[in-house]
């Protein structure tokens, strides 16, 4: 028998099913995804008023400790490397080496900017960690670097 004679059904192309297909694209990583965060132990909050972002920010870069916070609604995990004023419009902003949490890039750990003003509930982990020497050094990107590891 001939295998391309007409049978009188549709021919399809071999090898591709609906459901193949279907379970394919569900395997595909996806842009925006959340990565697994490290297991982290957070310093407990005392009583009292909660100090600024900044103070945070500045108190994370001077100890070396690893920050956990909300961006832009989105939780993230990022060793901040550098504070100071952004090149373009001045706002307040971070660098800093994000190992978990949201991206919309799908790629973690990598470098990434933060403008301060869009960070919420800012908390710092009781872990430390190695900064990475260089990054912060001459970066266009800041007018002026206020703190850095």
């Amino acid at each position: 028998m001939n295998p391309n004679a007409p049978t009188g059904r549709p021919r399809r192309r071999p090898g591709k099913s609906p459901e193949r297909g279907r379970n394919r694209r569900e395997q595909l990583p996806t842009r925006q995804r959340e990565f697994p965060v490290p297991a982290l132990e957070f310093e407990k909050k005392g009583p009292g008023r909660r100090p600024s972002v900044e103070a945070l920010v500045e108190r994370a870069i001077r100890e070396r400790k690893i920050a956990a916070f909300q961006y832009e609604g989105k939780f993230r995990v990022v060793e901040i490397h550098a504070f100071g004023a952004a090149a373009g419009q001045g706002d307040d902003i971070i660098l800093g080496w994000q190992t978990g949490g949201f991206s919309r890039s799908g790629r973690l750990p990598g470098w990434r900017l933060f403008n301060v003003d869009r960070i919420s509930e800012f908390e710092l982990a009781v872990q430390g960690f190695t900064p990475s020497p260089g990054q912060a050094d001459n970066d266009p990107r800041f007018r002026k670097v206020t703190l850095k590891v």
